[in-house]
């Protein structure tokens, strides 16, 4: 990408703009064969199949994040994306899941954000309509959690989903019937 200054002003209002995600969608990178691009805003996925698409609803108790933090190593830039979730509670579905996700090497996340806002992780940006190429630094992937803790606090499965790529990731317009309905 082009050098480009975008000026941006973010005390016009006093509106409360709350953190964290909401809810995550997420499938294997190998089941999208392409992605639709208007204006830089990822419009589409053309998927293998129908149906591939998983719906992840994790604890409301504002700690499921998604972070993307840049770093430069000499004049290379990379992003570090990383998302935190976790699920109340240990049940041998859960395990089951654990088990299945930390074999899958390269996955795409949609994050909701609290304010409406779908961040897309799991592979490069695309300037134009294509096939996603992985996360080129570090595949995206899910790192699970089992933990039982101890009496004075809560059994949880947590997953890690981590990557890193040359940027930032894309956003999306497709709501939640529309990712669903791929």
């Amino acid at each position: 990408m082009a050098c480009t200054l975008v000026g941006i002003n973010s005390v016009t209002d006093c509106t409360p703009n709350q953190g964290g995600i909401v809810k995550s969608f997420g499938c294997k990178l190998s089941d999208i064969t392409s992605v639709t691009i208007t204006a830089g805003v990822i419009t589409n996925f053309t998927m293998a199949s129908v149906g591939l698409w998983e719906e992840y609803v994790y604890d409301g108790d504002g700690t499921a994040n998604f972070n993307q933090t840049g770093s430069v190593n000499n004049n290379r830039f990379s992003n570090e994306q990383a998302a935190f979730v976790k699920f109340k509670g240990i049940t041998a579905a859960y395990v089951d899941a654990a088990n299945n996700a930390k074999d899958c090497c390269d996955v795409v996340f949609i994050h909701v954000l609290a304010n409406g806002t779908r961040l897309v992780q799991g592979f490069e940006a695309l300037a134009a309509t294509g096939a996603p190429e992985r996360t080129q630094n570090r595949n995206t992937r899910i790192i699970p959690n089992v933990n039982t803790d101890t009496t004075q606090n809560e059994a949880r499965m947590e997953f890690n989903i981590t990557g890193n790529s040359n940027s930032f990731t894309l956003t999306t317009d497709l709501d939640d019937a529309a990712i669903l309905a791929l």
